[in-house]
């Protein structure tokens, strides 16, 4: 006999690859997972005491037609059983048993549960909403006979919503695609002002639909299950029998139909095989997906796929899912034609649950900008699978002061492992609808821009400051810096960026940091690691790098948003463009007597010590900078990561300096945290679309190189 805990269980897919229960899973009551015939095995093999499986196989039944594009918002709800049969088995021991009773009720259980997948999805999607006013100090006033059976006002039994007040049971409003509905319940609130009904069908104990007509949206209730009780419902054993509108919506996000059309207006042809495997949509996860597909696209994470199974364990996380997704990418098992002659792509589900835990925006459903994720994935497999794999992008930069009046130069050095480069932003003309259309603009003039010369404040006088590249990565990772600032509001222009078919970057920088009538200063301070995620938040504001750097040291390195509001402070001080220089200070090396007078004003030695850091010993700044920062940790910035040693073995590799474009991932949208995301990437003599799930081949289709020039974002070169 086997139980189940009723926890959610992984059973979309292979815990190992990519088959799915079209492909037949044996989930495992006890580990939560599924496994295909292949890798069931290896799981026994490390999981001896598992030998319960239920056999879940899935067949389509024919359809009349595709479903045709639905919008978002216009909800159709279609049940499971009319698109799919489903074979279910008890195995125990690994031979097929007749279930008992009990058995086929916990079967069903299973069956019927949400996965861990679906879980994750409803749970990042109920994040987006919170709780209202008109939730406090909530007080309800039952009517005498609460009945959960149909509208009170008509004879409806599905879409029904219950007044969180009364209990009065009111139909919903009628939904595209058959879902009857009479207002009933929008009507009830107009007439008693009691704001807020909870969808009955939808309710389970992870998942509720809870809306205020006064504030028309949904929202949080965390009193809900008490709430409920007055009428008789209790979560624990209420049971849903429709879909909760956020499931709706993911199904129908996940069905949206992209125009992939060429010049002549005829379908871009898809393409099948190793390397060709598109990604479901998961509900905007469409800048995981091309970040995912640019980095896969490297033969470096390629040699992932190389990692045997049995060198893993089932607790790998990030490690494991890396590895599958490489296998999956590169095997084209599964990168072959549906009905529609497309693919059916691949979920990366279980991967953007991990790496996206514990991180505000990237556990959520919302948009994100694919460079900042890109930074943050490089970032955390550095941390935690492999210091040296994103070895493949690093290299050294040297940033040289020219001391007014003075044959002083001074020399700073740091690795790093992308360039965010300036474009020129001059408006050609404004159709008949108001849409502006960029002068074109070339991207060697961008890079020229970012190694030029250029004036900066350097304490009482100026300074040149020209930046050199003096080592060459193998992958050189450039993001266009595309967001320019209109009334402070941060917009996205789409440029057109002409792209060479290749570059020797050594072209465009003067080839000595020294001339001979120059002397070398030693660097008068230690290297700042700003929070790169925040730094690419502000650099897409418009605002230079050298302002966010001095921002996010200022504040302590928490966020771009309090680095903002300190960069708006202080525009018009008199050395905002002077270089950042991070004192060597210490608790040793401060005066005692400033520590002091601060502290005898309430704040402790550590935060006290750090004010005087941030404002080189200024107690008049220190004290504005305390209680500008009242909430403040005390923790001084980290300092630069990598060693000397590091920026030597960069320095002392002699590669060529010669790029060619490898791939880009491109932007649609007036800002980069809504529109949609894809990448473009070389093959050979190929250009490559994926665009999620679809997977098309671009070589020599002019549009598809328009849309590159034009919402082209972060480009990968690879060195020749």
């Amino acid at each position: 006999m086997i139980s189940y805990d009723g926890r959610p269980i992984a059973k979309d897919q292979c815990f190992y690859c990519f088959k799915t229960q079209f492909d037949g899973l044996f989930v495992s009551p006890l580990s939560h997972r599924a496994f295909c015939s292949t890798h069931l095995p290896l799981h026994q093999q490390l999981n001896g005491n598992d030998v319960d499986y239920v056999y879940l196989k899935t067949t389509l039944k024919p359809q009349d037609e595709p479903p045709s594009k639905i919008m978002k918002l216009e909800i159709k709800q279609q049940a499971e059983s009319e698109l799919v049969d489903l074979h279910k088995e008890l195995y125990h021991d690994g031979q097929v048993v007749e279930p008992t009773p009990r058995d086929l009720a916990v079967i069903e259980e299973i069956v019927n549960s949400n996965s861990e997948s679906k879980k994750q999805e409803l749970k990042s999607w109920t994040q987006e909403y919170s709780a209202c006013k008109h939730t406090q100090d909530f007080q309800q006033s039952p009517i005498d006979d609460v009945q959960l059976q149909k509208c009170h006002e008509c004879d409806l039994d599905q879409n029904l919503w219950i007044c969180l007040t009364c209990g009065q049971l009111g139909c919903g409003r009628a939904q595209f695609g058959g879902i009857p509905g009479n207002t009933h319940a929008l009507k009830h609130y107009e007439t008693t002002g009691h704001p807020i009904a909870v969808k009955l069908g939808s309710l389970s104990k992870d998942v509720a639909d809870i809306y205020c007509y006064a504030c028309q949206d949904e929202v949080v209730f965390p009193q809900l299950p008490q709430l409920l009780q007055t009428f008789g419902i209790d979560l624990n054993t209420f049971n849903k029998t429709e879909k909760s509108l956020v499931e709706l919506q993911i199904e129908q996000n996940l069905k949206w139909e992209f125009n992939m059309v060429n010049d002549d207006g005829e379908e871009l042809p898809p393409v099948f095989g190793s390397g060709l495997t598109g990604l479901k949509n998961l509900g905007n996860s469409c800048y995981v997906s091309s970040v995912v597909q640019s980095l896969f696209s490297l033969p470096e994470y390629q040699e992932l796929s190389k990692i045997p199974w049995e060198s893993l364990n089932e607790q790998d996380g990030l490690k494991l899912q890396l590895v599958k997704i490489a296998k999956g990418l590169t095997s084209g098992e599964f990168s072959k034609p549906n009905q529609e002659g497309f693919q059916a792509g691949v979920s990366i589900a279980p991967f953007k649950s991990i790496i996206g835990a514990n991180h505000e925006e990237f556990s959520s459903m919302r948009q994100q900008d694919a460079f900042e994720f890109w930074n943050y994935l490089l970032d955390k497999i550095d941390t935690g699978i492999d210091a040296h794999l994103n070895d493949i992008f690093r290299f050294v930069t040297v940033e040289k002061f020219k001391i007014e009046d003075s044959n002083k130069v001074l020399l700073k050095k740091q690795v790093t492992e992308n360039l965010t480069l300036p474009v020129n932003v001059e408006v050609d003309y404004i159709d008949e609808n108001g849409v502006k259309h960029y002068k074109r603009e070339d991207f060697i003039d961008s890079l020229i821009q970012y190694l030029s010369p250029e004036e900066v404040d350097w304490k009482s006088g100026k300074a040149v400051k020209t930046t050199f590249i003096k080592s060459f990565p193998k992958y050189l990772v450039t993001a266009i810096q595309r967001i320019q600032l209109e009334n402070w509001t941060p917009i996205k222009t789409d440029v057109p960026l002409s792209l060479p078919e290749s570059f020797d970057i050594s072209d465009f920088q003067a080839p000595d940091l020294l001339d001979d009538d120059e002397v070398e200063a030693e660097d008068e301070g230690e290297e700042f690691e700003p929070d790169q995620e925040a730094l690419n938040q502000l650099l897409q504001m418009g605002f230079p790098e050298n302002r966010c750097k001095k921002a996010l040291y200022n504040t302590g390195n928490n966020s771009a948003e309090v680095a903002m509001n300190w960069l708006f402070e202080h525009m018009d001080d008199p050395t905002i463009d002077s270089p950042l220089v991070v004192k060597k200070g210490t608790d040793d090396s401060i005066d005692e007597a400033k520590i002091q007078s601060l502290m005898d004003m309430g704040f402790s030695n550590k935060l006290s010590t750090k004010a005087l850091i941030l404002n080189n010993e200024d107690t008049n700044q220190a004290v504005e900078w305390l209680f500008s920062n009242p909430d403040d940790d005390g923790v001084l910035p980290p300092k630069k990561k990598t060693t000397a040693d590091t920026v030597d073995v960069l320095m002392n590799q002699h590669t060529s300096s010669e790029y060619t474009l490898k791939a880009v991932i491109c932007h649609k949208g007036t800002q980069v945290t809504t529109g949609h995301y894809v990448a473009f990437i070389r093959q050979g003599d190929r250009w490559i679309l994926f665009n999620d799930e679809k997977v098309v081949d671009v070589t020599g289709d002019e549009k598809s190189w328009q849309e590159v020039e034009k919402n082209g974002y972060v480009y990968i070169w690879e060195r020749i």
